[in-house]
C-alpha cells in the first residue's frame, strides 16, 4: 500500500459516489486493508487476475499523488477498454492523451464529481472507453516495432534522420 498512489484520496471520495451511485463497488489491487463498506480489497495479484478485474470493470481511478514516470497502470486500464479518470500527471496525460479524464491530485471532491460524471452517463463511458482502447494500441510492441523499423529504414537508405537539423560548430570544424 504506497501512500503515493492516492488510495486514501480514492477512499475519501467513495462516499460521494455511493451516495449517488449505491450499487458501485471499489476493487483496490495491490494493497490491503481493513473491511470498508463498498470496498473489496484484493491485495497483490497475478497479472491475470489483474487483467480479470479490469475486464469486468468499467471505470479505472488513478488517483496517484505523483512520482508516476509513465503510466503503465492506464496502459492496462486502457487495453481492458475501460474509461479513465487520473491525476492530472504529465506520466498520465502521456499515456491517455484525450481518451482519459483528468482531475488535480489529492483532490477528492474533484475525484468524485468525475465519477458520478461518467456513471451518469453510461454513453460517456462507452466512448471513452472506446478512445481508450484506440489510443493504447500506439503502445503496442508491434506497433512501436514498425515505427523503429521504418526510422532505421530510412536512415539507413537516405543516410538522413527525419526531423533532423543540420548542425555547424561556430568555428566550422
Amino acid at each position: 500500500d504506497e501512500p503515493r498512489k492516492g488510495i486514501d484520496v480514492m477512499l475519501s471520495a467513495l462516499p460521494a459516489i455511493r451516495a449517488a451511485h449505491p450499487a458501485v463497488e471499489l476493487h483496490v489491487v495491490g494493497a490491503e486493508r481493513g473491511p470498508v463498506d463498498g470496498v473489496v480489497f484484493h491485495g497483490r495479484v497475478r497479472d491475470r487476475e489483474k487483467r480479470e478485474i479490469l475486464a469486468s470493470s468499467q471505470i479505472y481511478v488513478a488517483p496517484h499523488l505523483g512520482g508516476e514516470s509513465f503510466g503503465i497502470v492506464l496502459a492496462e486500464a486502457m487495453a481492458a477498454s475501460c474509461a479513465v479518470v487520473a491525476s492530472n500527471l504529465a506520466a498520465f496525460r502521456a499515456v491517455g492523451g484525450n481518451a482519459a479524464k483528468y482531475v488535480a491530485p489529492k483532490d477528492p471532491v474533484a475525484l468524485a464529481r468525475e465519477v458520478d460524471r461518467l456513471l451518469a452517463a453510461p454513453s460517456d463511458i462507452d466512448t471513452l472507453s472506446e478512445a481508450a482502447a484506440d489510443r493504447v494500441e500506439m503502445f503496442d510492441w508491434s506497433v512501436i516495432v514498425a515505427r523503429y523499423r521504418s526510422l532505421y529504414e530510412t536512415v539507413a537508405n537516405t543516410g538522413n534522420t527525419p526531423g533532423a537539423v543540420p548542425f555547424s560548430s561556430p568555428e566550422g570544424e
